[in-house]
């Protein structure tokens, strides 16, 4: 039986080498060299099989392995995943692989929509994209890419249109340990806070004219 995990439970667990992003846990090591990067790659993907349960595997120059585990039938956090990365950090620990956990970032696109049924479906097309699990029963209001490779997109129901503000936005999801960083970085940067109103699940951030972006993390949300 698998048993769903939330992203306080998962934090209280103490996987240092761990964050946990939307509905997903990621971890990056650096391991010395590329070489050694795509040994340690490979270790996981032997690893994963071994239990039945894949976590994506993203080896990138100069020595970075990153790891993103979720159930994906579950479209959520569960024990699944919560096995899986001890595991991963045993193997890594072993190796003496560097851990930065605090690297990791997924970055979304909203798109507001009065009608998402409607635009939904020209996004898919045009993007070669699939609809993201639901929970049964649960209209669909996102799109993935199929490999994993291009940023996801959801659709934020509006109950007009927004003709003053664009309509277009991105969603930045970091670990809860740097979003205050990262926040006054951007401001620091020319940008200006908008709304804290719903922190810490996210902050609305705008830049110099406007265009809008939200960084995001678990903390203070419902599900």
């Amino acid at each position: 039986m698998t048993t769903l995990v939330s992203a306080v439970e998962f934090t209280a667990l103490g996987l240092q080498d761990w964050r946990v992003i939307r509905s997903g846990v990621e971890a990056n090591f650096g391991c010395g060299s590329f070489s050694e990067a795509g040994r340690f790659a490979a270790e996981l993907a032997k690893l994963c099989d071994e239990r039945d349960h894949h976590a994506s595997i993203d080896l990138r120059y100069p020595d970075l392995v990153h790891v993103m585990s979720t159930t994906h039938f579950k479209n959520a956090l569960t024990d699944r995943d919560v096995a899986l990365a001890r595991s991963i950090s045993d193997l890594a620990q072993e190796g003496g692989y560097r851990s930065t956990p605090r690297d990791s970032m997924v970055v979304e696109i909203a798109i507001d929509a009065v009608d998402i049924a409607a635009v939904l479906p020209f996004w898919q097309a045009v993007l070669g994209y699939v609809p993201e699990h639901t929970k049964e029963g649960e209209p669909v209001d996102a799109i993935i890419d199929p490999e994993g490779l291009g940023p996801n997109i959801w659709f934020q129901q509006m109950e007009a249109p927004r003709d003053e503000r664009n309509r277009i936005h991105l969603d930045v999801n970091v670990p809860e340990d740097i979003a205050e960083e990262r926040i006054a970085a951007a401001v620091a940067a020319g940008g200006r806070l908008v709304s804290d109103a719903a922190a810490r699940a996210f902050w609305v951030l705008a830049d110099a004219e406007g265009n809008e972006a939200c960084i995001c993390t678990w903390q203070d949300r419902d599900d």
